[in-house]
């Protein structure tokens, strides 16, 4: 699949509404683990669209975010979405990773917390999310504490 088209509303995130299905209620406890690929800068015209292109320019894309799903209590992994990206910068890279949790917990999967590598541009992204914790790690927490 494209991967600018499946950043659209309709497609965004389906293989992963798919894939819910064969998960009971305690493995769709998951983490969202992000890691940066560098590609080499192309485009591509394949089945009548454009590959290669940035979703955050105009510019063929230079890297691309991986979006990785693992569940806490089972060996369930999957690549949830992949975003081709032209210097990305720690803004664009905090908006689609609240897209990817949002819609995540929206199909019923429970995001307990974010894995990035150190770079510059996770860490930026990360800051805004400081103050801001999932129902679903309020609930572990309260359950754990009694708080």
């Amino acid at each position: 699949m494209n991967p600018q088209l499946e950043h659209q509303d309709n497609t965004f995130l389906r293989y992963m509404a798919k894939k819910i299905s064969e998960l009971n209620e305690q493995q769709r406890y998951v983490t969202l683990m992000v890691d940066e690929i560098h590609l080499k800068p192309f485009f591509d015209y394949k089945g009548g669209n454009i590959a290669g292109i940035a979703l955050n320019n105009a510019q063929a894309a230079n890297s691309a975010f991986v979006f990785m799903v693992h569940s806490l209590m089972c060996k369930f992994k999957e690549v949830a979405h992949i975003v081709p990206v032209y210097k990305a910068n720690g803004e664009f890279l905090h908006n689609v990773l609240g897209d990817v949790i949002r819609d995540l917990e929206k199909i019923g999967y429970k995001v307990m917390c974010v894995v990035t590598d150190n770079n510059a541009v996770n860490r930026s992204a990360m800051v805004p999310f400081k103050y801001s914790v999932s129902k679903a790690a309020q609930a572990v927490v309260k359950k754990i504490t009694g708080k």
